[in-house]
């Protein structure tokens, strides 16, 4: 085989490589395109069928070019499999300081964070088996918050 054959067959494999999700959930909820209103969180269900795996969690976005804040405070609220309930603070930065957005995109529609993803948890265990609920509500202090478009919910495998 020939250094140029070989060349091109490893970027094909870093390419395909690249474009897998490893992702154990992955959940989107389209929002209301005239707002996202304040009492209204993005809900979200999953099964957990393993206590020992450490996994990475990420709040998966994407705005238009008509959101007016470089960041984005939200309420998460996490029922675990018992009824118990936990409650947590999230910033996710969508700008630098000059305004100029961090994620990637075409045009007026821009996806947010790393790979489309910001993470909020790193290398966590879910301590229960069965059912989880997570919800995101928008915590910027406005009713009805304009230039979200959708929410998503991704945890993958903690790779260390």
């Amino acid at each position: 085989m020939s250094l140029k054959s070989i060349s091109g067959l490893t970027l094909l494999i870093l390419l395909f490589s690249a474009c897998t999700d490893n992702a154990i959930v992955r959940q989107n909820t389209e929002l209301d395109p005239s707002g996202w209103l304040a009492d209204e969180p993005a809900e979200f269900e999953f099964e957990v069928k393993n206590t020992d795996l450490g996994v990475d969690l990420y709040v998966d976005l994407r705005h238009n070019g008509d959101y007016p804040y470089r960041n984005l405070f939200l309420f998460l609220e996490t029922t675990f499999p018992d009824g118990e309930i936990e409650r947590d603070t999230i910033e996710c930065l969508l700008a630098d300081k000059l305004g100029h957005w961090k994620g990637t995109g075409n045009g007026f529609i821009f996806s947010n964070g790393v790979s489309h993803d910001i993470m909020f948890r790193y290398n966590d265990r879910f301590p229960q088996l069965g059912t989880y609920k997570m919800s995101f509500q928008q915590a910027m202090r406005v009713e009805k918050l304009q230039g979200i478009l959708d929410i998503g919910l991704i945890i993958r495998p903690n790779v260390k």
